[in-house]
């Protein structure tokens, strides 16, 4: 009995010291001040041991609620770390972070309350709790974002005349207010120099209502009407509330030629590597074009084929066209395809070029096309005079004829020419001549081309193909340009008559040596003559009757001769 008395007393003992022991957790000392959306707030409360027996806790564990604030809006949990030992009667600061929603998870302004609990570990064991009310202000802002676009990343459309295209963007209320009557306006300038015009369209035309974090999807779509000039027409969409709150980007409408015919179709994409946006390119330089096509689909498409135009959009023609070799290419790969284009000597440096590219599957461009462009620069060289055109007249000829040479010259550059020369030149054909020197105007102006005629005999004995050079020297004689000709030049080296008589004849030749040293042949042709043709000439019977009578006096004396005597 006295043992269960001794025992009791003990547990009796124990419990006083574990109670003694006890967590107070304080309210705030820090109130946080209302926070924007995004902001991190920090929350500030003191931890008490108020127990009085001297046993303290060896750690504190923290737990939090998330935060209910109006009209069904919250705040995540936040995390809280654990505190350390206390001892009784001590006291110690405790702190955490509660991160404002924003962006597509944006809260309604207001007050969020939370609750934190609090358990302690005694020394010895057993628990002691205690929980804390806190709240967290979200103060008032008005964002509206239009997500996919900005004032520095367009949205691009591009069509064709009496054609179409679209495309969507997403309109959030990233702010803590509720917007409403959300209308779409631009600044656009629609309408072309011949008065035809481009009409954006919006789906819906407008929101009614948008709370924080919510978001609704519209289709933006330009109609192109009849007519319209192939140009860029840019400006500015905006968004706006009736409050005023307001998003913008920049939109661009390409008016295209024909490139794809019925536009991007297929699983063909396009990336253009080089030239670039805005590149500067002189009159007749070279250009290198590098494209990247890939097929996306899952099925191989055979024979695609790239092609490239240069466009010039203030005479809404193109200038120049060049086409790849077809390629194939499987599925989920793709292949790099290099072009060169050469600026034409006669566009106007100072209209707008774009670069428009396409990719197809040849014969089934209606499957598989997708186009982009770029915009070209187009500058004249200072000093540029090139040969426009040389030709030889007539291109094919026998030796010793006479030919005519025509060099059309055309100053590109942005300044006049003196002393310009023009030259036609072949050292196999002893061929070398000049003009005399002219002035050319700068290139643009009426009097920045000229033309110079040359005439020349062809060697006897020159035959073969040559190449004639036509070569212009400008720039006080610094720089030069060529271009080149072919003449084909043949040599008959032999004439004969076939005769028509079955009776054959015989034709003696004689070769002689020509003063360019080059053998030639001469053929001399003997007819027989029949018996009957030479009784026709009156000589000829006279000779014949001549010949008679001396036989018959021959005749008369061997007989004489030859007869025997009598006695």
């Amino acid at each position: 009995m006295k043992k269960l008395i001794i025992l009791t007393l003990a547990v009796f003992l124990i419990s006083l010291g574990v109670v003694s022991a006890v967590l107070d957790i304080n309210s705030p000392v820090d109130v946080p001040s209302p926070a924007n959306l995004g902001q991190v707030v920090t929350v500030t409360f003191d931890v008490d041991d108020t127990g009085t027996n001297g046993v303290g806790y060896d750690s504190v564990d923290f737990v939090s609620t998330a935060l209910t604030g109006p009209s069904g809006y919250s705040i995540s949990a936040p995390s809280v770390s654990s505190d350390g030992a206390l001892a009784d009667g001590a006291s110690t600061t405790h702190q955490f972070t509660v991160t404002i929603p924003s962006g597509a998870s944006a809260v309604i302004a207001g007050v969020y309350t939370g609750t934190l609990n609090g358990t302690a570990n005694l020394v010895g064991g057993g628990t002691s709790n205690d929980s804390m009310v806190y709240t967290v202000t979200v103060a008032s802002q008005n964002i509206l974002n239009v997500v996919e676009f900005t004032n520095t990343s367009a949205m691009e459309l591009a069509a064709k005349e009496d054609d179409s295209d679209s495309k969507t963007f997403t309109v959030r209320n990233e702010g803590s207010t509720v917007l409403s009557n959300i209308v779409f306006t631009n600044d656009l300038d629609l309408t072309d120099d011949d008065g035809d015009s481009i009409a954006l369209s919006f789906s819906p035309t407008s929101i009614t209502t948008l709370n924080p974090g919510q978001s609704t999807l519209v289709t933006l779509t330009a109609d192109i009407g009849s007519d319209v000039d192939v140009d860029n027409y840019d400006g500015t969409v905006f968004a706006t509330s009736s409050g005023g709150t307001q998003d913008s980007f920049k939109l661009e409408i390409d008016v295209t030629p024909e490139v794809c015919k019925d536009g991007n179709v297929g699983d063909l994409s396009i990336s253009i590597d080089n030239p670039d946006d805005d590149d500067e390119f002189e009159i007749s330089e070279e250009m290198d074009i590098d494209v990247n096509v890939d097929n996306d689909g899952s099925d191989d498409i055979s024979d695609v084929v790239v092609e490239a135009f240069l466009y010039d959009l203030d005479k809404a023609k193109k200038v120049e066209t060049v086409e790849s070799d077809p390629e194939d290419i499987d599925e989920n790969d793709d292949i790099d395809y290099e072009l060169k284009l050469t600026v034409p000597n006669d566009v106007d440096a100072d209209n707008e070029f774009v670069l428009f590219i396409k990719a197809f599957e040849d014969g089934d461009e209606d499957d598989n096309c997708v186009q982009d462009s770029v915009t070209i620069e187009i500058d004249r060289p200072a000093n540029e005079v090139i040969v426009d055109e040389i030709t030889v007249l007539p291109s094919s000829v026998v030796c010793g004829s006479n030919i005519e040479i025509n060099v059309d010259v055309l100053n590109v550059g942005d300044d006049d020419e003196d002393d310009v020369l023009v030259e036609v030149i072949n050292d196999a054909l002893g061929l070398s001549q000049k003009s005399s020197k002219f002035d050319l105007d700068k290139g643009g102006d009426s009097g920045d081309d000229a033309s110079q005629k040359f005439t020349f005999t062809v060697p006897k004995g020159a035959s073969g193909s040559y190449s004639i050079e036509g070569k212009v020297t400008f720039k006080n004689g610094r720089d030069t340009n060529s271009d080149f000709a072919t003449l084909i030049v043949t040599c008959p080296t032999t004439t004969s008559t076939t005769p028509t008589t079955t009776t054959p004849s015989v034709q003696p030749t004689t070769q002689t040596t020509s003063p360019t040293g080059a053998a030639t042949t001469r053929v001399s042709e003997f007819v027989p003559v029949t018996f009957a043709d030479q009784l026709k000439k009156p000589q000829n019977m006279f000779w014949l009757i001549g010949d008679v009578v001396l036989v018959v006096i021959a005749l008369v004396l061997l007989k004489v001769l030859f007869t025997p005597r009598r006695l």
